[in-house]
């Protein structure tokens, strides 16, 4: 946490920041340092105004953040009703006013793969973002652009489709299709869907092709 502070406190010399964080490793449930880390073109870290970015997927790591207090006081703490996601909630609410910092450093190590481990409850999680991502359109509706909302959606089922492939290509499947519906000259879910089970694939082109 030392370290933390002092890399990242002095980023809050521009008044307009109200969040900093940092990058982070991983280890594994044993202690031993992974080398992992996370890829993807929406979990690159940003800095500035973020919201749109932000709205895509949740790159700000919780376990690294140093936060401006006056951001709980203008756009409230977290919302218990959630019991997963709180951290993007809370990130989105605060995007909307302040900007981000980051410091482009490890200066955390994350055990991952603990009995624990709060991203273990799937089904919990995609309701949360669900939830998350309706209230926040409906509480701050001129911060998203309509290409933003429709890139998230598309990503969002992609991801859900790629999750349930190999355990459950039927319900794979249906997610795929709610990508294409949602962005239907993007790809990525049309070869993600050939890649199903051919029974499983065809039976969903053809409802595609009549509906």
């Amino acid at each position: 946490m030392e370290g933390l502070q002092k890399k990242q406190v002095p980023l809050f010399s521009n008044d307009a920041v109200g969040v900093v964080f940092s990058l982070f490793d991983y280890m594994d449930a044993r202690g031993r340092r992974l080398d992992e880390h996370r890829t993807g073109k929406y979990l690159l870290p940003r800095r500035g105004m973020v919201t749109e970015y932000l709205f895509l997927d949740n790159f700000v790591p919780f376990s690294t953040s140093i936060v401006r207090r006056e951001c709980f006081k203008k756009l409230g703490v977290f919302d218990e009703s959630l019991t997963m996601g709180i951290d993007w909630d809370l990130w989105l609410r605060f995007s909307t006013q302040y900007e981000f910092d980051y410091c482009d450093e490890s200066l955390l190590v994350y055990r991952k793969g603990h009995s624990g481990q709060m991203s273990k409850k799937t089904e919990e999680r995609r309701r949360c973002v669900d939830i998350i991502m309706e209230k926040f359109q409906n509480q701050f509706p001129w911060m998203l652009s309509r290409n933003t909302i429709k890139e998230a959606y598309y990503y969002t089922y992609c991801n859900r489709g790629y999750y349930y492939s190999t355990t459950d290509p039927l319900r794979a499947s249906k997610y795929y299709i709610k990508a294409i519906k949602t962005s239907p000259l993007s790809m990525c879910a049309y070869s993600s869907l050939m890649k199903l089970p051919a029974k499983t694939g065809l039976k969903f082109i053809k409802n595609l092709k009549n509906s």
